[in-house]
């Protein structure tokens, strides 16, 4: 059985010029070749990902798949610091160790992808915000009304029509906003001041202090 190598992975992006972090391996096949790298549009972590059911798709990050209301797609040049930050706060999530110990995972970094990052970025584009560094504590609100206003038939496979986002679907894409604070020392783009002061993400998902629904 072939040994599934993992790259090594860059301690500090903001170290690095671009063409050095487009060089930085993200997966190995397994026979040993370099399968994707930074700089690339598609991200596939298929040698990591051995969960039972998981289709193709779910094994990668397909960037350009990303398509806004106005035609364009996330690797269009009007939306490169956009992309940028993306990029960037997906692998410092890979491979910063979080306040649980460790870094994410590559299937969760898929889910971070699918179910935080894409409706985010969707909003941006229709908001106007061209990067990470415009949210201010006014604009993440507007997001959480945004997100409380939709349902889960938007984008979504087998989503319900009319349904709204359950608290679950809501708290990952709070949290989302809440580590792009919490890494800001690790990230070129980042949010300049916490998202919502005195609040959190579970208590704006409609969670008590104790995880459960109120």
């Amino acid at each position: 059985m072939n040994v599934v190598k993992k790259p090594d992975y860059a301690e500090d992006l903001q170290q690095l010029t671009e063409d050095q972090r487009n060089a930085l391996v993200i997966s190995i096949a397994s026979v040993g070749h370099v399968l994707s790298r930074y700089g690339d549009f598609v991200w596939d972590f298929a040698p990591y990902i051995h969960i039972r059911g998981t289709s193709r798709y779910g094994r990668k990050i397909d960037f350009p798949s990303l398509k806004f209301r106005d035609g364009s797609c996330l690797s269009d040049s009007q939306h490169y610091p956009l992309l940028a930050g993306v990029k960037a706060f997906l692998y410092v999530r890979l491979t910063v160790i979080s306040q649980s110990g460790k870094p994410l995972r590559e299937s969760t970094i898929i889910t971070l992808w699918l179910k935080s990052l894409r409706p985010l970025l969707r909003w941006m584009v229709d908001a106007g915000h061209r990067c990470f560094a415009d949210l201010s504590p006014e604009a993440c609100l507007a997001y959480v009304r945004h997100c409380r206003e939709s349902t889960s038939w938007e984008h979504t496979i087998g989503g319900r029509k009319n349904f709204p986002l359950s608290s679950a679907s809501l708290l990952h894409r709070f949290v989302c906003l809440e580590d792009l604070w919490t890494f800001s020392n690790h990230l070129p783009d980042h949010l300049t001041q916490p998202p919502w002061p005195d609040q959190s993400a579970g208590s704006l998902a409609g969670f008590s202090r104790r995880g459960d629904r109120d």
